[in-house]
């Protein structure tokens, strides 16, 4: 009964509510920042600029108002897109943020459904065979 009560919640509270994805995230910034294959997408980040932004960005998300969050990353892709290695890269280091805070599997799964199909608004479309963006 409990566990039927609790799939309803969102998964923001799931998660833990604002406090515990803030953790969540300041261990993904950590890990993305750090991270030597992604130094040209985040190197010249500012660390503490980045955490806020993924928080609130997260805490949006995972409650359900994915609205505010679309333009917000369809900005930063027109701005700074990542490749989408990098964007695989960056989902590495958010499951590893996940499994470092505990997160039960079925719950990450639930996380990367919403994080994935958002690569569609950060990364730059590949080169076509002849040199041209698809």
């Amino acid at each position: 009964m409990s566990e039927e009560r609790n799939q309803k919640l969102p998964l923001f509270d799931r998660l833990g509510g604002r406090i515990f994805i803030a953790l969540i995230a300041e261990k993904f910034c950590d890990r993305l920042l750090t991270d030597p294959k992604l130094h040209d997408a985040f190197g010249a980040v500012e660390w503490d600029g980045l955490k806020k932004v993924v928080t609130d960005l997260a805490c949006e998300l995972l409650s359900g108002a994915d609205g505010a969050v679309l333009p917000v990353l369809a900005d930063v892709g027109r701005r700074a897109p990542l490749s989408q290695s990098q964007f695989n890269r960056a989902i590495s280091n958010l499951i590893a943020a996940l499994v470092w805070a505990g997160i039960t599997r079925e719950l990450i799964e639930e996380v990367l459904d919403l994080v994935t199909p958002l690569s569609v608004h950060l990364v730059r479309p590949a080169p076509s065979a002849n040199g041209d963006r698809a």
